[in-house]
């Protein structure tokens, strides 16, 4: 008598490339602008443009987490400000995204 079949695991979803345009802008220090070309990160857990709610979440969370760390320039003390505008990507959708952090 055989067990239940265990299912294959399915592998993640592949990387996605972005090119990105950080505005850095601190209460102590000048602004800092940032460019970025062709980082891999993790895939977008949604294949279209959000739709609902509980879709722009999760991009929201993405973001912060794969998508955040590109952000600061080493200014530890006083408030920060972060705009991340998403200038290219192989999620075709995704170009022109702005996601902002701090305000």
């Amino acid at each position: 008598m055989m067990g239940p079949r265990v299912r294959d695991a399915v592998p993640d979803p592949a990387p996605i490339t972005v090119s990105l345009h950080i505005v850095n802008t601190y209460q102590r220090y000048p602004s800092v602008e940032t460019t970025v070309a062709d980082a891999v990160v993790p895939a977008c857990p949604i294949a279209h443009p959000p739709a609902t709610d509980a879709e722009q979440e999760l991009l929201e969370q993405w973001a912060e987490q794969h998508l955040y760390p590109f952000t600061g320039a080493g200014h530890p003390d006083g408030d920060a400000f972060y705009d991340l505008t998403v200038t290219a990507s192989t999620l075709p959708w995704l170009a022109g995204t702005v996601f902002s952090w701090g305000y």
